[in-house]
């Protein structure tokens, strides 16, 4: 068995490609579940975020499997596309696949450095995998494993209070809106991102309003923001709001291009009654001087909205950013151009990637150590039977129990070299041959003709004493 990764990354795919390969948790179960069925993996792993979707699997035989998985991957999202987007998914194997696991986690593999999002993404998607009972022993040793890393990575990058993907999108967001007291920002979806998203925008004084596919979800984290949970369609929520945040796990947009151009439309009316009622207020009593009077009556411009998509798939059209006064920022857009040298970080990850597959390796010698313990001890113990039925009648049991320590310890003795070299075959990847090499070294002999039951041979007959002359 070996470990097999198969999966794409901003960067490494387009957002169409990411859209067309994103798994929701029902087809991240309907993929374990066919590729544990099938025999394609004994264990399986599914990573899925708004930055990528990665397959992890314990495949028997490893790069050959990667075809399987990107079949059963193409069946499980049941989405136009995504036949096609799979042949850019990558394929990684071994402590390559386990370092890329590492970096992940540790927040090398993101838009943005110091993000803890993704700690909470991996240890949800462990959590799930460990409920459907198909994650196996290995990959769930590799999991721990890489959030282990992670923290040492991430202790390497000291990344500042307020560093990670949502206060980078509120950064970008706040050139247009500043994000603050009186600013309306609306959070769709209550997931790992979305409380990040109303937790970031309430520390900065903003009035945070909560929309999320299930009521209860909303109203709780709207409780914790101390902000107001929003039921029903979105229409009236994104025309109130300054900054909408998107971030759901839904398989299609949840922002429509005829909804947020209607919220732009209505926000204009806004601004325009309430210049209108300024100038009544001020007794301007019609159009100002040099202003032709339909232009006076027409709904004015709206104020500046922005729209941040943290989605995968994407929840936000790209045409949104298209429509007057609206700024759309995408995940591309919310890439950290600072990113700090990647070397210690690197080495780290692929250290410990390479220590868990040579562990994963020596583990594999257990059972030829198993196989060599216990023809050792049926040695032992025909030893032990010869010895106590030459010695029951002359009261010898305290003889056959000290023998019995005694090749205990000859048996430790002379299985030491076999057992520490089996493991580090095993851990060299070279255990086949040694397997090989033990047994022909340790082979069986022929069982021996029985004794003829007439002419039953004693016990001084098996274990003939040695003749003087015989002795030097």
């Amino acid at each position: 068995m070996s470990l097999l990764m198969v999966g794409a990354e901003l960067g490494s795919a387009t957002e169409d490609q990411l859209d067309a390969l994103a798994l929701d948790p029902a087809a991240q179960d309907r993929l374990s579940r066919s590729l544990v069925r099938d025999g394609a993996a004994r264990g399986v792993f599914v990573l899925s975020t708004c930055q990528r979707t990665e397959v992890y699997v314990e495949a028997p035989d490893g790069p050959h499997d990667a075809a399987r998985v990107r079949d059963a991957w193409t069946t499980a999202t049941d989405r136009a596309g995504a036949a096609v987007a799979a042949g850019h998914l990558l394929t990684r194997t071994g402590a390559e696949a386990a370092a890329h696991l590492f970096a992940v986690v540790g927040g090398r593999r993101s838009a943005t450095v110091g993000e803890s999002h993704v700690v909470d993404q991996v240890r949800c998607a462990l959590a799930r995998a460990q409920r459907q009972g198909r994650l196996g022993t290995e990959l769930d040793r590799l999991v721990q494993q890489a959030l282990r890393t992670g923290r040492r990575i991430r202790a390497l990058d000291d990344a500042p209070p307020g560093a990670g993907l949502v206060q980078r999108a509120l950064d970008l967001a706040s050139a247009r809106v500043p994000v603050g007291p009186g600013t309306g920002v609306l959070v769709v979806g209550a997931g790992t991102l979305g409380r990040e998203a109303a937790r970031a925008a309430a520390a900065r004084g903003a009035d945070v309003v909560v929309h999320n596919r299930t009521a209860a979800r909303a109203r709780t984290l709207a409780d914790e923001v101390r902000g107001t949970a929003a039921v029903g369609p979105l229409g009236d929520a994104l025309a109130d709001a300054d900054v909408v945040v998107c971030a759901t796990s839904a398989p299609e947009p949840v922002v429509g291009l005829d909804a947020a151009a209607a919220a732009v439309r209505a926000r204009g009316a806004r601004q325009g009654r309430g210049a209108r009622q300024r100038r009544d207020a001020r007794g301007a009593g019609g159009a100002q001087v040099g202003t032709p009077a339909a232009a006076a009556s027409a709904p004015a411009p709206g104020p500046a909205q922005v729209y941040v998509d943290l989605a995968r798939p994407r929840d936000v059209p790209t045409g949104v950013g298209d429509l007057p006064g609206v700024l759309r920022l995408g995940l591309p857009d919310l890439a950290d151009p600072g990113r700090p040298d990647p070397g210690a970080a690197e080495e780290l990850a692929l250290a410990d990637a390479r220590a868990w597959e040579a562990a994963r390796r020596a583990a594999t010698a257990g059972p030829t150590i198993q196989a060599l313990r216990e023809r050792a001890a049926a040695a032992v113990e025909d030893e032990l039977r010869r010895v106590a039925h030459a010695t029951a009648t002359a009261g010898g049991a305290d003889t056959a129990e000290l023998l019995r320590r005694s090749l205990d310890r000859v048996v430790n003795r002379l299985l030491h070299a076999p057992v520490t070299r089996a493991r580090a075959h095993a851990a060299a990847g070279t255990l086949p041959d040694y397997e090989a090499l033990l047994a022909d070294l340790f082979a069986a002999p022929a069982p021996a003709p029985a004794p003829d039951a007439r002419h039953p041979r004693s016990t001084s007959e098996e274990v003939p004493a040695a003749r003087p002359h015989a002795m030097r």
